[in-house]
This record gives structure tokens, sequence and C-alpha cells, in this order.
């Protein structure tokens, strides 16, 4: 079981995953919970040779229409 918690001045989202084990279990609960705490995509990606964790914001799509476009 992996729970991660992320946490701003204003909110704290929390996940738990009864089925996580893993290192990338961890990248992709902590990937979730930051989409959600920040309102957008985000993509964490774990190399495993050099063991760092890059963040990565997901491009606009061109065919999803945005507010205030």
């Amino acid at each position: 079981m992996i729970g991660i918690t992320v946490e701003t001045d204003d909110m704290k989202i929390m996940i738990k995953d009864n089925d996580a084990y893993t290192i990338e279990d961890a990248v992709d609960l902590t990937s979730r919970a930051m989409s959600i705490q920040f309102g957008e995509d985000i993509e964490l990606s774990f190399l495993q040779e050099d063991d760092n964790i890059y963040i990565q914001k997901n491009p606009p799509r061109d065919n999803i229409q945005h507010e205030g476009m």
C-alpha cells in the first residue's frame, strides 16, 4: 500500500492505493494527486538510471476548447 499527500496553503489531497508497491506506482499516484491539486494534467516521469523525478506539464491539445477561448 502506498499513500501520497500533496499539500498547498489552501488544499490537501491524499490518495492511497492498496495495490501499489513499486516506485512507478508511487510516481503515478503523485501525478494523479498533483493533477487534482493544480487543476491541470501533470505527467511525472521516473528515470531508473539516475533516480530523479521530472515534472512536465502536458501541453494543451488543439482539439479541446478551453475556457475563455
